[in-house]
């Protein structure tokens, strides 16, 4: 009996010694990868992971007992893992309409409207909405499986017999990962300015940081990594004793950990993330005041200088303007109302009351960010969309409502405890508190957690705290380890290990072929877009089609089959494939709406490429109205009402079918959001509307798009009317659709007194305006023009001046000083 348990105990620990390494390997590649947020990367990610549990699951069964190292702390953050996926899991179900209604009403609201009936038909029973809780039971699906997968992570790690050791292991792979992370970010962002990743991958807006795709997305993982290398040199100090400033400048380690710490902070602050910076001071200065002794607060100020001296000068050696970057804002506490982040707040709470109790589903905050508008266009970029909410706890209230937000808190609320408990244990456990604490800080203005990267090194490292703050020492934990056992504890036990067991492997398994789907959908869709470039239309057909038909619940690769088989629709193409693809667009987009009617492309694309013909077959030969497509863009409307594009045709449709005073508040949403189909719009109304119709009717109330619209009238009257208007909200902001800051207002005064030919009170303007922009380059150059033009040559010059020392090599400002010149030699 003892050499068999021996044996197995073998087998336990050499499973254990296997999942943990494949840990550190998971940590130290994860981030290189995008953070994982790719189809592909992410799966080798699970794959990685669920190595992991299958090595602990083999080891559960061979060995019998599960150790729970862990106490009342550590079920909790079980309880609140399990509970979120719970959540998503109801999501699934298919439920009476009595009971949906009472939990979500907005199920009703927004699954049925004027065409229900053609689209009664269902090709996708395991996804459609409408008798679910969700409004995108794919997206719960898909956070299910990553949650299970976390709580996977947490019961083979908090399980972990050695865990102090295993806690030092995984700083000694942060510290090393975190320094590379550092210094690349920090050579890629001062080395490369044009928003490149890997100096080859274009991030839409410039906004990555290292290889992360968001730099906001950088300090999660980041101070996950701080955290853990502080963690190493507060254990070094604390060997040293009494006597560690003898022996400080001769330990190499403690050297060696304070240049990469010195990096990190560097990067850190580089990157931007004002959310990122503060997050880590509040966890370092938490941990440290509950750490904090007479005895060793002279080693806290020292270090503290130690770390900031090289922090000041990487940042100097790199170049780094403090003036220009982010981080200013947080020495102008009035600045952040001008946050786009309360208007995505705003977003995600306005959907609340429609699904209070279970949320609208997983990854439905993406089309509320379309659906509630604030208004503002500089906040409702058409191009672009936010795929959260900027903050776990709300973007969590919206997709999965009170209860998901209770199973959240549950989860933080013990992680926060074991981080301010453990914190005083040794310095490792203070190094992971660190972490774990500006983790959560900085998801109240984030949302770096959805990041698989990020969620796998926390939950490693919640795990690993949660087992040293409860491990036993010494003859206990030999005791435990004894393979003296009595029959029922053994019963027990191998009871409890085969479940364990198990159920980790099944989770293992599931992920690994859920993920694999999505991994061979994503290579079919590559593939579908090099064959557009190679003018191959058919295999590139072909090949979305396979996407589809790997991953049919996926909303996102419905929508870019629909926009492949849309670039190729071209009439000098064969017609056979024109038809193939105009019925695969009308038969996909029904489907689309299926699997989540929240998606406004579909309807959009139906009342464009749809026939009646095609609406009939697809829905079982179910009469359409006539007047189908028009309720088509009005639904896409609905749904994305800050799209240009989709107002114009819809208003220029309802012009030719019920008149003008429809299409106007459809042409008057258009212009809020661009000016791009101003002239298009204004010839159709010429002739119709006089200059107060338009200014009340047409125009909105926004001194930008008033004074574009002022420059395309040639009545003299008209043209004043809508600059004096114009001039109005300048002056009573508050009446203004735009938010504009007091300089912002001041240089579109400036210019509307220059179309009244007031130049005197444009010059005045103008000043004030550049006392909050004074490097504005544009703003100098009407500037002088303005000068000019009141006969003010000297102080013309003395501009002139400023701008050569801004832009030297300006041909706009070498040209105005050639003119000066002249036009100072004929008044001489």
């Amino acid at each position: 009996m003892k050499a068999s348990s021996f044996e197995d105990r073998s087998v336990a620990l050499a499973c254990q010694r296997v999942s943990e390494w494949i840990f550190y390997g998971c940590v130290a590649i994860a981030p290189w990868a995008f953070g994982c947020v790719g189809a592909t990367p992410e799966f080798l990610l699970t794959a990685g992971v669920s190595m992991a549990l299958l090595a602990y699951g083999v080891g559960s069964l061979a060995d019998g007992p599960v150790r729970w190292n862990g106490r009342l702390p550590s079920i909790l953050v079980m309880l609140g893992l399990l509970g979120l996926a719970a959540v998503a899991a109801i999501h699934q179900w298919i439920l009476p309409a009595g009971l949906i209604q009472v939990l979500a009403p907005g199920v009703s609201e927004w699954t049925q409207w004027d065409l229900q009936e053609v689209l009664s038909v269902s090709w996708l029973p395991r996804w459609d909405v409408g008798q679910r809780l969700s409004l995108y039971p794919a997206g719960s699906f898909q956070v299910m499986f990553r949650v299970l997968l976390l709580v996977g992570i947490f019961v083979v790690v908090q399980n972990f017999r050695s865990p102090r050791a295993c806690l030092h292991r995984l700083s000694l792979v942060a510290a090393i990962t975190g320094t590379m992370l550092a210094l690349f970010g920090l050579a890629q962002h001062f080395g490369s300015h044009d928003g490149l990743t890997y100096w080859t991958y274009d991030m839409e807006g410039g906004l990555g940081f290292g290889p992360f795709v968001n730099r906001n997305h950088y300090p999660f993982f980041l101070n996950l990594c701080l955290g853990l290398t502080i963690g190493l040199l507060v254990e070094r100090l604390s060997v040293m004793g009494r006597h560690w400033y003898r022996l400080l400048l001769t330990d190499p380690t403690v050297g060696w950990l304070l240049v990469a710490i010195s990096f990190m902070f560097a990067s850190l602050i580089a990157c931007g993330s004002r959310g990122g910076v503060l997050s880590i001071v509040a966890g370092v200065s938490i941990v440290m005041l509950l750490r904090l002794r007479a005895s060793n607060a002279s080693r806290g100020v020292m270090m503290t200088g130690l770390v900031a001296v090289p922090t000041v000068l990487v940042l100097i050696w790199v170049g780094f303007d403090f003036r220009e970057s982010r981080l200013n804002m947080l020495a102008e506490a009035d600045r952040y109302a001008e946050d786009g982040r309360f208007h995505l707040w705003a977003s995600a709470l306005q959907s609340v009351p429609d699904f209070p109790w279970l949320g609208s589903g997983g990854e439905t905050y993406r089309y509320w960010d379309n659906v509630y508008q604030s208004g503002d266009p500089e906040w409702n970029n058409w191009k672009l969309r936010s795929l959260r909410a900027d903050n776990e706890f709300l973007d969590v209230l919206c997709e999965y409502g009170v209860f998901g937000l209770l199973a959240l808190i549950l989860l933080i609320g013990p992680a926060l405890w074991l981080s301010v408990t453990q914190c005083r244990r040794d310095g490792l456990s203070a190094g992971a508190a660190m972490g774990i604490i500006a983790v959560v800080a900085h998801s109240g203005v984030d949302f770096g957690l959805r990041v698989p990267a990020t969620a796998v090194l926390a939950m490693v490292v919640l795990g690993l705290l949660s087992g040293v703050g409860t491990q036993s020492g010494g003859a206990r934990q030999r005791l435990r380890e004894s393979p003296q056992r009595s029959k029922s504890s053994f019963s027990r036990k191998t009871v409890w290990g085969g479940i364990a067991g198990v159920g980790m492997i099944l989770i293992a398994i599931g992920a690994i072929q859920f993920r694999s789907r999505y991994f061979y959908s994503d290579r079919s869709k590559v593939a579908a877009f090099d064959a557009l470039i190679l003018e191959r239309p058919e295999a590139a057909f072909e090949l979305a089609s396979a996407a589809v038909a790997l991953t049919p619940e996926d909303i996102d690769i419905r929508l870019e089959f629909a926009m492949i088989c849309e670039f190729m629709l071209d009439p000098s193409r064969d017609s056979s494939l024109q038809s193939k693809l105009r019925a695969a667009m009308v038969r996909n987009s029904l489907e689309a709406l299926q699997v989540c009617p929240l998606a406004w492309q579909p309807y959009a694309w139906l009342a464009k490429y749809g026939r009646a013909t095609d609406l009939q077959t697809a829905s079982g030969n179910v009469p359409v109205p006539e007047n189908w497509r028009t309720l088509c863009l009005l639904r896409a409307r609905q749904l994305h009402p800050s799209e240009p594009e989709l107002a114009y045709i819809t208003g220029e449709r309802l012009l030719n079918e019920i008149g003008l005073d429809a299409a106007l508040p459809h042409w008057r949403d258009s212009l809020t959001y661009s000016r791009h189909r101003m002239d298009d719009i204004l010839e159709k109304v010429e002739g119709q509307l006089d200059a107060e119709q338009m200014k009340t009717r047409l125009i909105p109330d926004d001194p930008v798009v008033i004074f574009a619209a002022s420059s395309k009238l040639d009545n003299e009257e008209d043209k004043r009317l809508f600059l004096d208007h114009a001039l109005e909200l300048l002056e009573f902001p508050e009446r203004s659709k735009r938010e504009l800051t007091f300089g912002e207002r001041e240089d579109w005064r400036s210019k509307v007194f220059e179309a009244l030919d007031q130049p005197e009170k444009a010059l005045r303007a103008l000043d004030r305006s550049l006392n909050e922009f004074p490097e504005n380059i544009g703003m100098r150059l009407r500037r002088v023009k303005l000068l000019m033009k009141v006969g003010k040559l000297d102080q013309a010059t003395s501009e002139v001046r400023i701008l050569l020392t801004l832009s030297p090599d300006n041909g706009q400002v070498k040209a105005l000083q050639k003119q000066l010149s002249e036009r100072k030699a004929r008044e001489l």
